[in-house]
């Protein structure tokens, strides 16, 4: 391990005349830079154990990949210039990272680390590492496909990219704010509790969202997301809450495993002011009809908010379980379900009727599909198709329904 100084007259990383000291880095060695230190180009795939820019003025062009491997703290300054269009890796488990405001235009992180102040990137690949308490402000992409976000992180999308959040990890806390447009790319963020998801702009018409526990808040302001799944789990509730409209293609509701037994009534619960948009399809799942002859709803039940309107295109209901309102707040009103599309119905379709039901909530604009024994109570119907034919069987639960043309 030796220190390796870059030299006033700078140049080629594997040239011995960028050093003071005549010799190459490697990935045992800790790079420095003075005030007077000439520019640094990275011309072929390098290495270092730790660098440090204090006093740096000059610049540092990353035209090859440069991976630094050490646990020391990795310092940037603002009167530095970075350029090129390869990466800084730094992999050093634990290693700390200070910025100083300085924007990095293309890093990779590649295990966990301690950040000192705000992480400004243009563009940023997490790799397999928790992220805790970070705040990274992000003006071009973010790829996270193999990681876990975790514990009160901010991130800023602060510019137009695509946002790859990885395949539903994560494990909450997550705040992500955007300004910017951000499409394609996205295979998913997993949410857990106290997780704030706050787009503000902008589009992420592919980000995918999956909850792994609650509550969660998703402010989505018209973004539409690709998908929204559930995997229930027994006896609980699953908290979202909603303070604008939660725009999904997908709204996907299943048991959590094919052994699923739960005991209890088992909710997906939305709640806030915001609706549920669905464009496509809701599709709610069960691997179950009942629970050892009870005839209570079991799995997955999802909870409208009180009072608010939804909208759907489509619905799918297979197995015990169904759609109804909260009513846990006291003096509450039906939540509306209606079409997505207006003077366009949509269709319910319920794939075992006399398992599945509606209960507590108004019905506009919609068209019911294979119908037979179905519970539906405590509602309104206006413009619906093939109501008629609805029975409401004592036996599972009975109320009362009024149907409006």
């Amino acid at each position: 391990m030796a220190t390796r100084t870059i030299s006033n007259a700078g140049g080629n990383y594997n040239a011995v005349g960028a050093w003071v000291e005549g010799i190459v880095p490697t990935s045992a060695d800790d790079v420095v830079a003075t005030a007077t230190s000439g520019q640094l180009t990275v011309n072929v795939s390098s290495a270092a154990r730790s660098f440090d820019f204090t006093n740096y003025v000059n610049t540092v062009a990353v035209n090859a990949s440069w991976t630094v491997s050490g646990v020391a703290t990795q310092t940037f300054v603002t009167g530095m210039t970075i350029t090129g269009t390869a990466s800084i890796i730094l992999t050093g488990a634990a290693a700390a990272i200070t910025t100083n405001g300085k924007l990095i235009p293309n890093l990779q992180l590649g295990s966990n680390k301690t950040l000192n102040d705000i992480l400004k990137v243009t563009n940023i690949t997490l790799g397999a590492a928790t992220y805790t308490g970070f705040q990274f402000d992000i003006s071009g992409n973010l790829a996270a496909a193999i990681n876990a976000i975790a514990g009160n992180t901010i991130i800023n999308l602060i510019g137009s990219g695509t946002v790859n959040m990885g395949n539903y990890t994560g494990t909450g806390g997550v705040n992500i704010n955007t300004s910017g447009t951000l499409t394609g790319g996205t295979t998913g963020i997993g949410l857990a509790t106290n997780t704030t998801l706050n787009y503000s702009a902008g589009t992420l018409s592919q980000m995918k969202l999956k909850i792994l526990t609650t509550p969660i808040t998703i402010n989505g302001n018209g973004i539409e997301f690709e998908s929204f799944d559930y995997a229930a789990v027994s006896n609980t509730v699953s908290i979202i809450n909603i303070p604008t409209q939660l725009k999904v293609k997908y709204l996907n509701a299943t048991p959590g495993s094919s052994t699923y037994n739960p005991t209890t009534t088992t909710l997906l619960r939305f709640a806030g002011a915001g609706g549920i948009n669905v464009t496509q399809s809701m599709n709610i799942f069960s691997s179950i009809i009942n629970n050892v002859g009870d005839n209570a709803p079991k799995v997955p039940v999802i909870e409208l908010a009180t009072g608010v309107t939804h909208t759907i295109n489509s619905l799918n209901i297979y197995g015990y379980q169904g759609i109804t309102t909260n009513t846990t707040a006291g003096a509450r009103a039906n939540a509306i379900l209606k079409s997505t599309n207006s003077g366009v119905q949509a269709s319910i379709d319920l794939l075992t009727p006399s398992s599945s039901f509606i209960v507590n909530t108004d019905l506009t604009d919609i068209n019911f599909v294979n119908l037979g024994a179905y519970v539906l109570s405590n509602s309104t119907l206006s413009n619906c198709t093939n109501a008629s034919i609805i029975t409401i069987p004592g036996s599972t639960g009975g109320g009362s329904f009024t149907f409006v043309n």
